[in-house]
């Protein structure tokens, strides 16, 4: 875990947790992701923002542009009100974001995340279950 860095503790995640489980009683987890990464092949998630490809250059998916919300906003609006607090904190603002399942008895592969997007933005993980 040297590549990680905790910048806070003790979080009431009962709110996004319920969230997630009155979204997934209607919807399903996204199996297309993990089907077309194959250090993902044990997820499944739920993308909150995405990224914004580029017309003029298609070919890189990972250039550093904007993020959207998707259709999945009014079913999150606690993680969402969370994921914009903990930007401000860090003095950035919010891209992608998205909730991963790891399946049971599962990971997630080593692998470089690679291009553009991933060198002007900083990362952060928060664990649910």
């Amino acid at each position: 875990m040297n590549n990680f860095k905790k910048i806070q503790s003790d979080i009431d995640v009962s709110p996004f947790l319920k969230e997630l489980e009155t979204y997934l009683q209607k919807y399903p987890w996204d199996t297309a992701r993990s089907m077309l990464i194959d250090v993902q092949k044990e997820t499944r998630n739920i993308h909150l923002r995405h990224h914004v490809t580029s017309q003029k250059f298609p070919e890189i998916p990972n250039s550093p542009l904007h993020a959207l919300t998707t259709h999945t906003y009014p079913h999150f609006q606690n993680t969402y009100a969370f994921l914009e607090r903990i930007a401000r904190k860090q003095n950035g603002s919010l891209s992608r974001a998205m909730i991963v399942k790891l399946l049971p008895h599962s990971q997630v592969y080593k692998h470089y995340d690679a291009g553009t997007y991933y060198k002007v933005r900083d990362r952060y993980h928060l664990v649910l279950q």
